[in-house]
């Protein structure tokens, strides 16, 4: 994978939890933080094309639809 140096400021309180997401290095926190997010973007832009016929997928995992709620 390709890599980059780069300098930022970060909340260092936030890098600390890196074992909430099982990370043992602060670099190792950021990068799972980054595909989270893009993860979460290409589930929303799923939601946004096909939200109606996704509304099934309910039928299939009650127990999550109902905590959602």
């Amino acid at each position: 994978m390709p890599s980059i140096k780069k300098s930022g400021l970060i909340d260092l309180k936030l890098v600390r939890q890196k074992n909430i997401c099982g990370a043992r290095f602060e670099t190792e926190t950021v990068t799972r933080t980054l595909r989270e997010i893009l993860i979460r973007d290409e589930i929303d832009k799923a939601f946004r094309r096909h939200g109606a016929a996704l509304a099934e997928i309910e039928d299939l995992f009650p127990a999550a639809a109902s905590r959602r709620r």
